[in-house]
This record gives structure tokens, sequence and C-alpha cells, in this order.
């Protein structure tokens, strides 16, 4: 029983993040950098004069960025690894509290994880908005 759990869980897995991939016979070209950064392209000319059309864009957007541009998108994404951590460890709960057929200790350990689960996805989306709210305000 726990093998087939654990190969349905696998193809579930596997299956959302096949589908989370981008085709990029779909998808278009798109202006990596210029004035018209981030918007479909047909040839290189709609991009901007010197500018690509297509190709591998910079993930981090822009080349000409400020260091504190460069430790928002750090933040940004640190703060999106922990909020996805969060997420998984409420799932867990909820997957302990299901499976703990009554036993006091598991329904107790489920509840603990649930509540910080949950505090801690709080933290998360109130540092993420500071964060934002301090670099989007104020100039460094």
């Amino acid at each position: 029983m726990k093998s087939k759990l654990g190969i349905f869980s696998l193809i579930i897995i596997a299956i959302t993040l096949l589908s989370a991939v981008p085709n990029p016979a779909e998808a278009g070209s798109i202006c990596c950098d210029g004035p018209n950064a981030g918007n479909s392209c047909v040839n290189d000319t709609t991009c901007g004069i010197g500018y690509k059309c297509g190709g591998l864009c910079n993930p981090l957007g822009s080349t000409k960025m400020s260091l504190i541009d460069l430790w928002v998108r750090i933040l940004q994404l640190m703060l999106g690894a922990v909020g996805l951590f969060a997420v998984m460890m409420f799932i867990y709960g909820g997957f302990v509290m299901l499976t703990s057929g009554g036993n006091p200790d598991k329904v107790k350990k489920a509840k603990d994880t649930l509540v910080w689960a949950t505090l801690g996805l709080a933290t998360i989306v109130f540092s993420g908005a500071a964060v934002r709210y301090l670099f989007t305000n104020f100039t460094f």
C-alpha cells in the first residue's frame, strides 16, 4: 500500500512540475531588453533599435540594475522559497491530521505543525509586504 501511495505521489508531482514548463512554440518571442522589454515581438525592430527579439533573456531583468534592485530581487526569491516551504508544511500537517487515526500524539503534532505553518506563512506575507513598501516608498 505504501509503495502504491509513493508511486502515485511521484506521478502527481511529475505531472504538476511538467505542466508548469512553458512551451516555447506556444509562447512566441519576447523582447528581452529595450523600451518594449517583456512584450511580444515579431522581429528585432519591434523591440527597439539595437535590441534582439527572442533568445534567452536575463532572468534578473534589465542588465542595467542597481545594487538595491538586485537585493530586492534576491529577497523576493528568498521569501518565495520560504513561502513554498511554509505551504508544504501546511499540507504535511493536514496529511498527518488526516492519517492520525485518533492517536492523541499525532493529532497534537499535526495541530502544532498547522499552527506554526500558519504563523510562518503570515510572517512571510507581512515580510514581503514590508520589503515591497520600503523599497518602493524610500530611496536609498
